[in-house]
């Protein structure tokens, strides 16, 4: 025989979610705040992969930045580019091109292009989460 919740427990419960849900989207936008700190920290200096969240169909597609793209990208600037082509596990998916626009917390896109057609695979907002930023060693 299952036991009923007492409404004292079930509102508990249901503010614990609550409280979750709010717990994750601080930890989400402490993560920015540090990358938007790190930027103002090495304005020039930092490079970045961009990860994108895991699809059947994709995997975990990526791109790299350069210093300038990536500079452009935390901006807001609409940036567009062509990756050099979406392989997960040895199976050629397509010539990937990427535009970003908005920054952090604007969209990424990511366009998928094979036998000369093109689709947009995936939209996504661009959240710290998503981003691996890496400190540029000056050539001497």
């Amino acid at each position: 025989m299952a036991e009923k919740t007492s409404p004292q427990l079930a509102q508990i419960i249901m503010l614990l979610h609550e409280l979750k849900g709010e717990l994750q989207e601080a930890r989400a936008d402490i993560r920015s705040l540090q990358v938007q700190a790190n930027a103002a920290k090495n304005p020039r200096q930092m490079r970045a992969v961009i990860t994108l969240p895991f699809t059947y169909e994709l995997g975990d597609p990526s791109i790299e930045l350069t210093v300038e793209e990536w500079n452009r990208v935390k901006a807001g600037e609409t940036v567009k580019l062509s990756g050099k082509g979406l392989n997960p596990e040895a199976v050629f998916l397509g010539l990937d091109h990427w535009e970003f626009s908005g920054g952090i917390g604007g969209t990424v896109k990511l366009d998928v292009e094979f036998e000369g057609r093109r689709e947009t695979e995936q939209t996504e907002i661009l959240d710290a989460e998503m981003i691996e930023e890496f400190a540029v060693t000056p050539s001497v």
